[in-house]
């Protein structure tokens, strides 16, 4: 099986949030980036073999707590929102799907 790439996950919601790579990646923090990052970022965690370091390396030189915090922040909307979880799903399944 094909392993998945942390540029996968970034190409994956750039394209479904309908954002660019500078935007997805940079310190901008509006609310529509932030879920965009936060998901890419959790996904990342979730479908590539990557320290939490290596993770935020790929986000533009985030620290590891920045990491956690983002995975943390989608761990606690996937339990309450529904909506939320469905996108989540379906982002991650356009990355899954077609391995």
């Amino acid at each position: 099986m094909r392993t998945v790439s942390i540029e996968d996950v970034q190409r994956a919601v750039e394209k479904y949030y309908d954002i660019d790579h500078t935007s997805l990646v940079g310190n901008k923090r509006h609310k529509g980036l932030m879920e965009a990052r936060h998901v890419a970022i959790w996904l990342s965690r979730e479908l590539c073999d990557r320290t939490l370091a290596d993770i935020g390396k790929h986000f533009g030189g985030r620290s590891h707590a920045t990491v956690m915090h983002s995975i943390g922040v989608v761990d606690e909307a996937k339990r309450d929102d529904k909506a939320f979880y469905d996108r989540l799903m379906t982002i991650r399944e356009s990355i899954t799907g077609n391995l």
